[in-house]
């Protein structure tokens, strides 16, 4: 029969099991995060969940766990941080390379890595490289960050990489054959559940005024690009400047006195252009020419 417990090994007992409650409750009751971008195909990272969801047209493929920066969230060079918002995958690196590759510069170097091996932190297996499409994650293609398998597969489901988007190498090894060149990750504060049902309510929204970002349409499906469909309102203008009806220009009258100048010496003001309505915005992607955008109902292009 076991000896009975001190009166001091049974508080140390009921305080471990009341910290272990207060955890679990307090792990329930922590507020999520609203989503600012919805993937119907492509991707979806939570940094909450700290996993990934692969999405086909607007249903979950595969969920698997991955790990974000132990740094924190942000976008500045050299911070080591994972920068939140939408992305798109700009090229695919390592297909037809055995699991546990090591890449040094994206470049196979012959050595293969077994999981959690002592003392190696390399990159493994595969890597998509992600381009950023919003000016808060601008940097990070040329900060070079990757969804990425990893050698130190202990730590996936923690948040322990140096910004970039880690996996195991059997988990990035599959998701490598299911999302391709030009599809949309989005990585995001708020939990996969959160995405999902902004995902549900804008599909039965006629406007939504969240990013939506979906696969290309039809005609450019052979192109194996990305298309984002952005609900956003422009931002609001200043009205026209009033001009003089004698200022404006008259139909077969020379606006300009002779010698082409106004009296003033500086060119004849003529009426700016008229400010169009708002409504959604349309953009053309800068660094990315492939990345279309649309003026459009939620997922139909017009």
């Amino acid at each position: 029969m076991p000896a009975p417990l001190s009166q001091a090994a049974r508080l140390i007992q009921l305080a471990g099991a009341a910290f272990a409650v207060f955890g679990v409750l307090a792990s329930c009751s922590r507020p999520d995060y609203e989503p600012t971008a919805i993937v119907k195909d492509g991707a979806v990272v939570s940094v909450r969940d700290q996993k990934m969801a692969v999405m086909r047209n607007g249903r979950v493929v595969k969920t698997y766990p991955v790990s974000t920066s132990k740094f924190g969230l942000g976008d500045r060079k050299g911070s080591c941080r994972t920068p939140l918002g939408a992305h798109r995958i700009a090229s695919k690196i390592g297909s037809g390379q055995p699991k546990g590759m090591v890449f040094k510069s994206r470049k196979p170097t012959g050595e293969c890595v077994a999981p959690n091996s002592p003392g190696r932190d390399p990159i493994v297996t595969r890597i998509m490289w992600l381009e950023g499409l919003e000016p808060r994650n601008r940097n990070a293609h040329s900060r070079l960050i990757y969804i990425h398998g990893t050698a130190e597969e202990r730590t996936i489901g923690t948040p322990a990489s140096y910004g970039c988007v880690r996996m195991t190498s059997n988990d990035v090894y599959e998701a490598f054959n299911l999302l391709r060149t030009g599809d949309p990750v989005v990585i995001e504060r708020c939990s996969i559940d959160a995405s999902l049902k902004a995902l549900a309510q804008a599909e039965k929204m006629q406007d939504s005024p969240l990013l939506v970002m979906a696969s290309a349409p039809d005609r450019m499906e052979n192109a194996n690009t990305a298309s984002v469909i952005s609900h956003r309102r422009r931002a609001s203008r200043p009205p026209p400047l009033p001009f003089p009806a004698s200022k404006r220009h008259q139909p077969g009258k020379n606006p300009f006195p002779p010698g082409g100048r106004s009296p003033a010496g500086r060119p004849e003001i003529q009426e700016p252009p008229s400010v169009p309505p708002e409504g959604p915005a349309i953009h053309s992607g800068k660094s990315s020419p492939s990345l279309l955008f649309f003026r459009c109902s939620v997922f139909t292009a017009s």
